[in-house]
């Protein structure tokens, strides 16, 4: 038998507890509104008028050394074309693909996600064939066409493989960090699950991932709810966009630029991202390199058309950004050791390539560090900043970027 009294009573207990959980998670939903912006360059800038009629893009990603946007289709379909939609160039995969990633750019392989089933392909852009494949069987749930989504990778120069994967589960919106083995065993197809996160708990539909090393953020997109979201590499919330579109897909960053593509077929680019504030006028293509094989990591430059025609030059630290040093109106995020001392005085002289030049007219410009191999490994943990200072004609300084670092690895 029910009793009118006991009811009450226990409506009076849970009511509180009630309220308390509404409040929560209000609060919780109060504070992501007041982080979400408007998309800035909107509307957007229309690259993919050339890409050949029926094309359905479902992942991006922009190979740094190439200077080119990889595009995959889920009819199978791998496009490579130029930031601005002009050289495309198409190639037949096969399957249902759905994400792209480049996880070491000084290699010619890039890996592509695959939904039905939930494989990671390791495909040879030299060669244009798949040399090996990861099967997440077991590790990613496989709900249909719900599952493998979005994959990128974030740079470790601790890590023995290099760095993790981060692939995205469109069900549930869960990411999965996996360990694959790109340095240990160069023919293995094992697969580790490292751990699990998920950035948006109120979304599923996650639908693509790019991780920025200039920012160290993931950048997450959801095709439902229309929304992107800038969380930490293990899910902490930092910012939120809406974005226009529907069922919007691929997902890229080449500095400034960002690449949003629709399943129907529209890709666009949107400029200055984050905001003309923050935007990074420096980037690199690699976080490290093997004193025993050696390498380069290629720095590109790009602080916009204002600065056309302007001399930099590419400076350099071993002891850290912080507190950094005033340089006229600007603060270097270099601090004065040695090796700051060297690349001032001496510009243009090895490990520093094309240090000292000109911008183009946009603006632009690059430069080297070079490892030659079988350096000594005493050098091995040291961390490097480089930043660089635009000098205008009347030779003072109009503009500094910001650091990007680069660990020394055995």
């Amino acid at each position: 038998m029910h009793h009118p009294g006991q009811r009450l009573e226990s409506k009076c207990l849970w009511a509180p507890w009630t309220r308390f959980v509404a409040a929560m998670v209000w609060g919780v939903v109060v504070s992501h509104l007041s982080s979400q912006s408007t998309l800035p360059g909107l509307p957007g800038t229309l690259i993919s008028g050339g890409l050949p009629a029926g094309l359905e893009p479902s992942g991006a990603d922009f190979h740094s050394r190439e200077r080119k946007l990889y595009v995959v289709s889920d009819t199978g379909v791998l496009t490579s074309m130029a930031i601005d939609g002009s050289s495309v160039t198409n190639t037949i995969v096969g399957g249902d693909l759905e994400a792209v990633c480049v996880a070491n750019p000084m290699t010619s392989l890039i890996y592509l996600g695959l939904e039905v089933p939930n494989m990671i392909l390791e495909y040879d852009l030299a060669s244009s064939s798949v040399t090996r494949t990861f099967d997440l069987t077991g590790i990613l749930p496989s709900p249909g066409t719900q599952g493998l989504e979005a994959l990128t990778f974030v740079p470790d120069a601790t890590h023995p493989e290099g760095g993790l994967f981060h692939a995205g589960n469109q069900a549930d919106g869960i990411i999965y960090v996996l360990s694959l083995p790109l340095i240990s065993n160069p023919s293995s197809t094992a697969v580790q699950l490292v751990s699990t996160y998920q950035p948006a708990p109120f979304f599923t539909d996650l639908s693509g991932l790019h991780y920025d090393l200039s920012s160290q953020r993931i950048y997450a997109l959801y095709d439902t709810p229309n929304r992107l979201r800038a969380v930490s590499t293990t899910g902490a919330f930092i910012q939120e966009w809406f974005i226009p579109g529907i069922q919007q897909e691929a997902l890229a960053l080449d500095g400034c630029t960002l690449v949003i593509g629709e399943d129907n077929g529209p890709i666009r680019t949107y400029a200055p991202f984050p905001s003309s504030g923050s935007c990074p006028t420096l980037s690199a293509d690699v976080v490290n390199i093997s004193l025993q094989a050696g390498g380069t990591q290629h720095m590109t430059l790009d602080p916009g058309p204002t600065f056309g025609g302007q001399a930099y030059l590419v400076l350099g630290s071993a002891s850290g950004t912080f507190p950094g040093v005033a340089v006229g109106a600007f603060l270097l995020p270099l601090n004065v050791d040695p090796y700051l001392l060297f690349t001032l005085n001496q510009p243009n002289t090895p490990p520093l390539a094309n240090g000292l030049d000109f911008l183009d007219v946009l603006g632009m410009g690059s430069a080297d560090f070079v490892i030659p191999p079988l350096t000594s490994p005493a050098f091995a943990g040291v961390i490097l900043h480089h930043s660089f200072v635009v000098v205008d004609g009347s030779l003072s300084v109009s503009d500094v970027s910001n650091a990007v670092p680069l660990t020394l690895i055995p």
